[in-house]
């Protein structure tokens, strides 16, 4: 009977714990007001029920806060339910789920007294009827809310029914099961505790997630401002220009219309960097949908684009393939990619002829067949330690390379979403001032 008598101690100390822990997390977060006054009801039901060796009268009252916190821990669930997941149907719901738990108590406990069970077997057979189907709403609830506290929730009514399914077991005569009802008091103690705990650090999540969220659309707001207000500057800068050069262009001298080139080129430049920031959002916004593409077509035309871009430079581009036709799965954006790698080949190369070759075929790396295509330049090509950094979106250079950085972390970017790879080599091995190697694997459709 000592053992029985520790037993029952520490529950009630565990119990104890459990209700001021509660009380003080229930300032700090309110869960469910139902919730409190179960661990309360719960924690009167332990140190009543220790009580029993000495007057068997408190083993009654004991049982009955214990069936007392089951019905409000229903209570509480139930409370919950009809708030997330029926508060915009009608009041016919409510009642309808209610009509339920309540024919089906009254069947079970019916049937039970008409097989002249014990009154206590009834009681807690007639609860087990009343949490199985609290067990299914919290589910449902679950289902709905994915929450730390709601998962400790079902725990702790799970653990309840259990509690009460071994003590029928031990008022029959089975083995162990007194034993088993001990450990599931402690665990139900246990995920009580733990629901208290969880839910003001889950609500201190979900505040910081409402910031995160705000931050996230206030930046969103900042940068559509930015890029469509930009945009129209630098159209009403380059439109100006334009119109300065068409009616007046025979009064300037050849000094004056380089600055109005340089000027027209900036703006230019100014409205890809805008472009390509609309291009990196959208990648991030939308669903991402891929399409059978033919990629040699595409390399042509992005060929002939570049060239007609930059006549006033003497540009030789070679495309390279073992095939006529080559198919990928990507979509549009791939055009993006070809065009800022030539753009930047071009950009960056001082030599009086750039010369680029496009060489296209298939190779085998990790397991896989991809189509590889490389373009081979002759500028001035990039060091060993900046190579795996222009493809961050962070890389900013003080170098001659500055402005790598946007262009290519969109190239990676739109890659990657299309299960490929991307690096870049010097053309000659080991010296990086003959010009780069960018490589690019994309896998070849099954």
């Amino acid at each position: 009977m000592l053992e029985e008598n520790f037993l029952d101690l520490i529950l009630a100390v565990y119990s104890f714990v459990t209700i001021f822990t509660l009380i003080i997390m229930y300032k700090k977060r309110a869960y469910p007001k139902f919730w409190i006054i179960a661990s309360i009801s719960l924690g009167v039901a332990s140190i009543t029920f220790m009580f029993r060796h000495i007057n068997p009268d408190f083993r009654m009252i004991g049982n009955v806060f214990y069936f007392l916190t089951a019905i409000l821990l229903g209570s509480s669930i139930l409370s919950e339910y009809f708030q997330k997941v029926i508060s915009n149907q009608s009041i016919r719901s409510k009642y309808y789920i209610i009509s339920i738990i309540i024919s089906s108590v009254i069947l079970v406990a019916t049937i039970l007294l008409f097989l002249q069970i014990s009154l206590i077997n009834i009681i807690q057979s007639s609860l087990m009827t009343f949490l199985i189907i609290i067990i299914c709403v919290m589910m449902k609830l679950y289902n709905k809310e994915k929450s730390i506290t709601y998962t400790f929730m079902l725990f702790t009514v799970n653990y309840s029914f259990c509690t009460l399914l071994f003590s029928v077991f031990h008022n029959i005569g089975i083995y162990g099961s007194w034993e088993l009802a001990y450990v599931m008091k402690i665990m139900l103690y246990s995920t009580l505790l733990c629901t208290g705990l969880s839910a003001p650090i889950e609500d201190r999540m979900k505040k910081t997630e409402k910031k995160f969220l705000a931050s996230f659309n206030r930046a969103e707001f900042y940068k559509d401002l930015f890029i469509h207000d930009i945009n129209n500057m630098l159209q009403v800068i380059l439109f100006a220009i334009q119109v300065l050069l068409v009616d007046k262009k025979d009064k300037y001298e050849d000094k004056e219309l380089e600055y109005f080139t340089l000027i027209e080129n900036q703006v230019h430049r100014g409205s890809n960097l805008v472009k390509n920031l609309q291009k990196l959002s959208k990648i991030k916004e939308k669903e991402i949908i891929f399409e059978k593409i033919e990629i040699l077509e595409i390399i042509r035309r992005t060929i002939e684009k570049i060239k007609n871009l930059n006549i006033s430079r003497k540009i030789d581009i070679q495309l390279e393939s073992d095939s006529n036709k080559i198919y990928i799965k990507a979509n549009e954006l791939i055009r993006e990619v070809f065009e800022n790698l030539l753009n930047n080949s071009i950009k960056h190369n001082t030599s009086p002829e750039i010369e680029i070759i496009i060489k296209v075929g298939r190779t085998f790396k990790d397991g896989q067949t991809y189509n590889k295509i490389e373009i081979i330049d002759n500028a001035k090509g990039i060091e060993d330690l900046r190579k795996n950094s222009i493809f961050s979106r962070a890389f900013n250079s003080e170098t001659d390379l500055k402005g790598l950085g946007l262009g290519l972390s969109l190239v990676y970017k739109i890659i990657t979403i299309f299960n490929g790879k991307i690096w870049v080599e010097d053309r000659v091995k080991g010296d990086y001032k003959k010009g780069s190697k960018f490589i690019i694997l994309i896998p070849v459709i099954s």
